[in-house]
């Protein structure tokens, strides 16, 4: 079976997938090579390459930059743009995986969190990438120094018309877990919204998830 790989792997193909949440791992607990970067792609895309990766997949949630883009979009990135580099992602991998319901278009990676709409919406318009996510750009790099495959799936989680709350910033720690104390006390001090609380609440990692082949 496929899996990450997509259909029919070649033989010897190993995947090395990266996420920035725990739960976000939870979805592929299965694959041999996972790891949760938190803080620390770069780390954990080292670490992929290390364990005999021989292909990387940056996989979870985006911040939307087009806002034609409603949350549970699969984007599946055409390139990483990050640090004023364009990073490709592999052709044949990425149509191998392709299904008509993704976007396939520019990513953004960058090194904090997007959290203002105009401040999407102007990134948007700038680097023409459709969506945003911290750590696509790490894990291009990494697989373009180790001259392995890359490929990013990542799904829309909160859209670029909405402004994200201050309190859902703080309540990942560093090892992507959601601190759920936290995330308590912040909604009974700063009442929001259901839908405005994507990582907790949308879920909107399942379409992604969901849309590899099995």
């Amino acid at each position: 079976m496929g899996g990450v790989n997509g259909p029919a792997p070649e033989r010897g193909t190993l995947t090395g997938i990266v996420t920035g949440l725990r739960a976000e791992a939870r979805l592929l607990r299965r694959s041999p090579l996972l790891a949760c970067a938190g803080s620390e792609p770069e780390v954990a895309a080292r670490a992929m390459v290390a364990a005999g990766a021989t292909r990387l997949l940056s996989f979870g949630l985006a911040g939307g930059l087009d806002p034609t883009l409603t949350p549970g979009t699969v984007i599946l990135a055409t390139e990483v743009i990050s640090g004023g580099d364009r990073l490709p992602t592999d052709e044949a991998w990425r149509q191998g995986i392709a299904r008509p319901a993704m976007i396939q278009a520019p990513l953004l990676g960058a090194g904090e969190p997007l959290a203002r709409s105009d401040a999407k919406l102007a990134a948007g318009a700038v680097t023409g990438a459709v969506a945003v996510d911290m750590e696509s750009g790490a894990v291009a790099r990494v697989a373009r120094e180790a001259g392995l495959p890359f490929l990013a799936l990542r799904a829309i989680a909160d859209p670029a018309w909405r402004d994200l709350p201050p309190a859902v910033l703080r309540i990942i720690d560093g090892q992507g877990r959601i601190r759920l104390r936290a995330a308590a006390l912040a909604l009974a001090l700063h009442p929001c919204p259901w839908p405005c609380w994507p990582p907790i609440c949308g879920r909107p990692w399942r379409p992604c998830a969901a849309s590899l082949p099995c």
